[in-house]
């Protein structure tokens, strides 16, 4: 059946009332917006600073390849899913594509996965060369062929999102129905999108809880391993005192270089830690706001409806809390780590000499 002028003018009206209301809420919403905006910048650039100082200018171990392909996926959050997000976020009314919806968070949803997964094969690498150090260790061919499986499971595991997600209607201030890309309105009354997000929530907790069980462990072993070293070096302090006379020069250094060897490997495993510790924490509680929030959404389908505008934006900002793991993360090796600070100060001096050349000196000789 044919549309008759009357109905395709009502729709075209229908369009661009909707389109304003779009444009009207993408402005209400700015602050939100600018933030992510922000992340996503921030993020990319201090993560492709990561990744490439941990894969091409430090050591070749097993830790730094985890630390650097963290930041390769930390890199394609900010520079891929963010924007994703702030498109989706640009057209909260007017998102009419349901394959470009599930696409959309089909890539946003495995690089954040894939991030996640990789934190957690940091905590393992860091258990076994600090709890069991004896034992089998991460080499770096095996974290390359661990990282390659585990993204090629994230792709698999991911994809029930495909389903899950779509068009979703939105009412709106002049009873016109609205578009955004949430749950797909296929399975917005069905039982599907809890058993998804709550599988999440599942899986979230028990990563939260495993991250913690091992860093409390590894917190017990390096306290262990202080104070051991603080006990050899009370030890050797006495038996230099005591025998100072009888010592040569030569022997002296040799006790000494022990003691030092064993504090630098201290401060070093120390220092280590901490940086992947903070890393682990802010991961932990980034994703809070966000599992909390979704999953309130979908008991509540129609909690956002009255909402002002502050509310609006700290909901928008709440349920994207993640994205501040992923764009941090190079300020905590930054602050913790100092040759990773070191690097960066060698790249930021190459990329000053190229735009501050001196001038080439002009003379005139006489002839």
């Amino acid at each position: 059946m044919e549309e008759t002028p009357y109905e395709y003018l009502t729709i075209q009206n229908n369009s661009r009332i909707l389109e304003e209301l779009n444009s009207t809420k993408s402005i209400e919403l700015l602050p939100t917006i600018l933030a992510v905006i922000l992340m996503a910048s921030v993020g990319a650039v201090g993560n492709i600073l990561v990744w490439y100082i941990y894969a091409m200018k430090l050591e070749k171990t097993a830790t730094n390849f985890f630390i650097a392909s963290l930041g390769l996926a930390d890199f394609f959050t900010c520079s891929i899913g963010i924007p994703i997000e702030t498109f989706i976020l640009c057209h909260s009314l007017a998102f009419y594509s349901d394959v470009a919806c599930k696409v959309m968070r089909y890539i946003t949803g495995v690089t954040i996965t894939t991030a996640a997964v990789i934190v957690l094969l940091i905590a393992v690498d860091r258990y076994f060369r600090v709890c069991r150090p004896r034992t089998w260790q991460f080499t770096r061919r095996s974290a390359v062929h661990t990282v390659g499986v585990v993204f090629a499971i994230v792709v698999t595991g991911t994809s029930p999102g495909v389903f899950i997600f779509g068009c979703h209607k939105v009412s709106t201030s002049v009873d016109l129905v609205g578009y955004e890309c949430f749950i797909s309105e296929e399975y917005i009354s069905t039982i599907f999108p809890t058993v998804y997000f709550v599988s999440i929530s599942v899986i979230y907790f028990a990563a939260a809880i495993t991250l913690s069980s091992i860093y409390f462990m590894v917190g017990l072993r390096v306290r262990r391993h202080e104070r051991t070293w603080r006990l050899r070096e009370s030890r050797s302090s006495r038996h230099d005192i005591n025998h100072s006379a009888m010592l040569s020069c030569d022997r002296r250094a040799r006790n000494l270089l022990g003691p030092q060897t064993v504090r630098r490997s201290s401060i070093h495993l120390f220092r280590t830690t901490l940086v992947l510790l903070m890393i682990t924490i802010i991961w932990i509680i980034s994703y809070w706001p966000n599992l909390i929030l979704v999953n309130y959404a979908i008991s509540k389908p129609d909690f956002k409806a009255n909402m002002g505008m502050p509310g609006l934006n700290s909901y928008n900002m709440a349920v994207r809390s993640y994205f501040i793991n992923n764009a941090i993360n190079p300020f905590i090796y930054g602050f913790f780590n100092r040759g990773f600070r070191s690097q960066v100060l060698k790249i930021w001096k190459g990329i000053s000499k190229c735009f501050h050349k001196p001038p080439v000196p002009f003379s005139v000789g006489w002839q």
